[in-house]
Order: C-alpha cells, then structure tokens, then sequence
C-alpha cells in the first residue's frame, strides 16, 4: 500500500510540475517584445548592419508585439534567404528580449560580370555590400560560370598563411591562369588548374630560395607547370 501511495504521489508531483510549467509559459507568451539585440559575425567584417539585420525581420515599432507572435523559425528562414547572410539564429527570453544572431557569407574572391561580384568560401556567387569592401584577390577574365574553375585553386590558397598573404591577382589567358604576387614583378604561370599541391609548393620553394639569394627583382616569368620543375625568365 506505501509503494502505491508513493506512486500516486510522484504522479501527483509531476502534473503539478507540468501544470505550473504550462502556466509560466501561457504567462510569458502574454509579454511584450521590449527589446530587439542583433550580433553579426564575423564583426571584423560588417557586410550586413546590426540595423539591416532587424528590418529585414521586424517591423519599425515592436512595442505591442507580444512574444507569443513571434514565429522564431519563419524569421530565421527569412535571414538566411539574403544573399550576405549564411547562417541564422533567432531566440526571446522571458523577460521580453529578442536575440538575432548572423555569420556572414565570407569572400574569397572578387571578379568582373557586368560588375564586380565575390566568390564565397562555398564556391557561391555573392554580391558586393555597401557597407564593407573585403580585401580578397581580384580575377580579371572570368565571368560567373568560368570563375568556378578557379575554387579549388583559391580554396587551397586561403589555407597557406604565405599564399593568402602574398598571392593578390588571378588573371586568365589561353595557356589557364597567371598568378600576380604583392610586391613582385614577375607573373607567375599556373597554366590549368590541376597539381595544385604540387606547383604551389613548387612556388613557395622558388620564393623563398630568390629571396635568400636576393634576386627576386631579377625575374620576369615564373612557370610552373613543368612537373617539379620551375622554368624562370629573367629580364
């Protein structure tokens, strides 16, 4: 008789528990939207405002907005349908407050289709912002189809430091892609994009041991596309 009673007891426990619980949340559902606070990352890089992000969701005056309106996965499928915006994030606390939360699509390339567009870090096409020009190399020759044969190239290029940090231009011809380099006068020929562990450490390789030798300056043509061998132009 003491293990029913016990029993009867726990059930009892748990419909009141789960009865004060569906009260606080009918209670909380009546609150009003009080406050809107909006996070962008990454925030180095402000393609989209902190403003931008809440118009795209929200009205101009939340003030009669209750919390048991507010369609959080409606708003997060809104987000991501923008063409800056990769992934979203929407949550409201009980005290009235509505959390927006964005990372941005990032750029790894910009080229020139009718006007100047990104390629993303997914290999997408992307938009420029008027609220932040990122610092990526330029394609020159490329249009919106061709410029995705140079992903995996730039993919692999954005994972070296060195590479990312001195290689700025890709520039098409009938032998594949030239590759300018910061601050060196040569170009560098890639030809098609294929090999590409192999000439870009072929590449690095070739840098380092000009620079030791301080004849960098001495170079017009640096060609990788002969296997391990890279055949150099002076001037």
């Amino acid at each position: 008789m003491k293990k029913h009673w016990n029993l009867i007891r726990l059930i009892l426990l748990v419909v009141i528990l789960i009865g004060l619980m569906g009260f606080a949340n009918q209670r909380n559902e009546q609150k009003n939207l009080i406050q809107v606070g909006v996070e962008v990352f990454p925030f180095e890089e402000v393609f989209i405002t902190e403003d931008e992000v809440q118009h795209l969701i929200l009205p101009d005056f939340i003030e009669n907005m209750k919390l048991k309106d507010l369609d959080l996965q409606s708003f997060e499928n809104q987000l991501i349908t923008h063409d800056l915006i990769k992934e979203a994030q929407v949550f409201y606390e009980i005290n009235g407050f509505l959390g927006i939360q964005i990372v941005q699509r990032k750029p790894l390339l910009r080229f020139l289709d009718g006007g100047f567009q990104y390629l993303d870090e997914e290999g997408k096409i992307m938009p420029l912002s008027k609220n932040y020009s990122a610092r990526v190399p330029v394609a020159l020759g490329y249009n919106s189809t061709s410029v995705q044969t140079l992903f995996p190239l730039v993919k692999s290029i954005q994972k070296d430091e060195f590479l990312r940090q001195h290689i700025i231009g890709f520039n098409k011809d009938s032998q594949g892609v030239n590759l300018s380099l910061r601050e060196s006068n040569f170009v560098v020929v890639f030809g098609e994009v294929n090999d590409i562990e192999l000439k870009l450490n072929n590449l690095k390789a070739f840098y380092a041991k000009a620079k030791k030798d301080g004849n960098l300056a001495t170079f017009k043509k640096v060609d990788l596309r002969f296997g391990n061998q890279v055949v150099c132009t002076k001037i």
